[in-house]
């Protein structure tokens, strides 16, 4: 646990206000997970069980108003912080906004993208298990779409089950929660508590909500969480991470062709696996290098990375003894139709100016040990040139050009509220401290889960 929170000795109470302070924007504002860095699936919902929880306990003892609560953001943490609210209090009215007219929209219909609860961990004990092993929409490892399917079906199970709870509840109507979807003006003035919204109110059939007719208003809430993502691309000239894209299929006509992928966070890295390495899978990809020996190989590999003298990641892998029979099973695996150029300085002309400071950067270790495979293998050309000039020399077109520069994280929760100039240095602050853990801190059976 973090040194930030109390010894297990200290009471639940004690432990909660320890837990809610990271989250706390101004009094009854949270921000859930939107300016964190290291982001996945898993650790979101986390930080949503974390502090549902925690803000429960306090409500209990009324340190906090926590009868009507608003959650904006429909994607993966604000459905997560929802049915735990479902799941665990049965005296809050909840208000769900989500801008886009569909739950989980990024997720949904994305078959390129593959999640895993932990695989961002490896090497560490049980980061290939496959199955996220949460109290509250728990889900197993697959293609996004899949585990967007999972969730929204296990999220109308929570709904259906408050509904169970209160029998006077006419139809498929929860009055205990209220979704509007296609939420085209959202302002929330954080000194109040006051959120002023129009959208369309939804009814419930099933797993699926249908967006009804419109409707405007402006209402007080005991708490708000913004669980509103990470926004949009930096390059908003390009398709989201999440959209499908056919940069792992082989090219069926013509000649080789050249791609250059701009950027070195795990985005960028996932496409330059994508587009170098034939059949690329992230949930086999290991297994297909590491063959049965896997568990053995992980032992010798955490040993080196916890040795207490702290070398480079680059010095580490360059000495790693079971380097050479990686290297040659990853030759086997290069594809053939395609040249890579991995522009590195990426869109704001960093630091890095090798690879020894590429691997210093804050990606996943998994990333980086499968970027230093493929350096290893010459499977790619690293510039730190000017991406125009890379672009111009090897004549690629604008669909042969990857940009992945990460999202617009503080303008898209700062553009939520009414009273950004007071905000801002608080977000600032917020992003920068980098304070909400994703240690399992809620206390065992508080949530009841569903198959």
């Amino acid at each position: 646990m973090s040194k930030m929170f109390p010894p297990a000795a200290a009471t639940d109470q004690e432990r909660a206000r320890h837990i809610v302070a990271p989250y706390r924007l101004v009094p009854g504002v949270y921000v859930l997970g939107c300016l964190e860095k290291g982001v996945t699936v898993y650790r979101q919902q986390v930080r949503a069980h974390n502090l549902v929880w925690a803000l429960s306990e306090l409500a209990r003892s009324n340190a906090v108003p926590f009868k009507r609560v608003a959650i904006i953001g429909g994607g993966i943490a604000g459905l997560t912080a929802t049915a735990c609210l479902l799941s665990h209090l049965n005296e809050v009215r909840i208000t769900l906004f989500e801008r886009r007219l569909d739950l989980c929209p990024r997720q949904q219909g994305s078959d390129h993208r593959w999640l895993h609860p932990r695989i961002y961990d490896w090497p560490r004990l049980g980061s290939r298990a496959p199955e996220a092993s949460l109290p509250v929409l728990n889900w197993s490892e697959g293609r996004a779409s899949d585990v967007a399917r999972q969730m929204l079906e296990k999220f109308g199970a929570y709904c259906r089950l408050r509904l169970s709870e209160n029998p006077t509840h006419g139809g498929e109507i929860n009055n205990d929660l209220r979704l509007y979807l296609g939420v085209n003006y959202l302002r929330v003035n954080s000194a109040t508590g006051i959120i002023e919204w129009s959208g369309r109110r939804t009814v419930r059939e099933g797993s699926f909500f249908r967006a009804g007719t419109g409707e405007g208003s402006k209402e007080h809430f005991d708490a708000i969480i913004v669980a509103a993502g990470f926004g949009e691309e930096q390059d908003s000239s390009i398709p989201s991470y999440w959209r499908n894209d056919q940069l792992g299929q082989p090219i069926l006509a013509g000649a080789p062709r050249t791609y250059v992928v701009s950027g070195y966070g795990d985005g960028a890295i996932i496409d330059l696996c994508r587009l170098a390495i034939e059949r690329f899978r992230q949930d086999t990809i290991l297994y297909e290098l590491f063959d049965k020996n896997i568990d053995v190989q992980e032992d010798v590999l955490r040993a080196e990375l916890d040795e207490p003298n702290g070398r480079p990641l680059y010095e580490v892998l360059s000495n790693f003894k079971l380097l050479e029979p990686l290297q040659l099973k990853l030759n086997k695996r290069l594809r053939k139709d395609v040249k890579v150029i991995l522009h590195a300085a990426g869109r704001s002309r960093s630091k890095n100016n090798s690879m020894e400071t590429l691997l210093a950067y804050r990606s996943s270790f998994l990333n980086k040990f499968l970027l230093y495979l493929l350096h290893r293998c010459d499977a790619f050309t690293l510039s730190l040139n000017s991406l125009t000039g890379i672009i111009k020399e090897h004549r690629a077109r604008p669909d042969q050009v990857v940009r992945r520069y990460g999202t617009k994280q503080l303008p898209n929760v700062l553009d939520l509220f009414s009273n950004q100039g007071v905000l801002k240095p608080l977000l600032i602050s917020m992003k920068e401290r980098q304070g909400q853990q994703t240690d399992l801190l809620w206390k065992p059976g508080s949530f009841r889960h569903i198959r």
